[in-house]
């Protein structure tokens, strides 16, 4: 399987796509997703699915435009998020931003959950905190971890939908780190990837917690 990083948008949001076998699925479409456009364009790349792991703006802005391109494609995101998904138009003046076309949820996922795909059997995580349906897809000893866990850090849990930080971290160590393997990588929502090993040694926001 091929995993490429698009970081875009006014945030640096991370946009990542997967691919195996001429069939795709887009995690996080940000403000832009021209070029995972048009790289599916050239190549004749099937869309699949478009995974969301939370509805905060950033990481949804460009499902619109990703799902008019592939209309067959299905949209997955926790139902704990469904109605921030849906205020678009708040999350754009809160931010000074323009406002996205809308679009709907096909799968309303509830986690702890699994769905198979063309790549593979997916394990579904909730990581409330950063928002109430913060959630990590899990594959082939990979994490898309959205804005839950990142190299050094943790997601706020000041922000819209946010729960409590508490809450953030006592499901990132009991439902991440002491779950999957050290070598298991973590490719959070904005900055540099990372894995499960080096985050538990090295990141002070987690220690005491664990």
């Amino acid at each position: 399987m091929i995993v490429k990083v698009f970081p875009n948008g006014p945030l640096s949001v991370n946009t990542y796509f997967l691919e195996d076998n001429q069939k795709s699925i887009i995690i996080d479409p940000g403000h832009d997703v021209k070029n995972i456009l048009s790289m599916c364009r050239d190549k004749e790349i099937e869309i699949s699915m478009v995974w969301l792991t939370h509805g905060h703006l950033d990481h949804i802005a460009g499902v619109a435009e990703v799902v008019s391109f592939s209309p067959s494609c299905s949209v997955k995101l926790h139902k704990e998020d469904l109605k921030m998904a849906q205020s678009l138009k708040m999350q754009a003046q809160m931010l000074m931003m323009e406002c996205p076309a809308e679009f709907e949820i096909d799968d309303v996922l509830s986690a702890p959950t699994t769905f198979e795909t063309s790549i593979g059997k997916v394990d579904v995580v909730h990581i409330g905190g950063h928002s109430a349906g913060s959630i990590c897809y899990v594959i082939d000893s990979m994490i898309f971890s959205g804005d839950t866990l990142f190299n050094f850090a943790v997601g706020r849990t000041d922000l819209l939908g946010s729960t409590s930080n508490r809450e953030l971290i006592n499901n990132i160590n009991n439902r991440l780190i002491k779950v999957y393997d050290d070598e298991t990588i973590v490719y959070p929502g904005h900055g540099p990837s990372t894995t499960i090993g080096f985050e538990k040694i090295n990141n002070i926001m987690l220690k005491g917690k664990i």
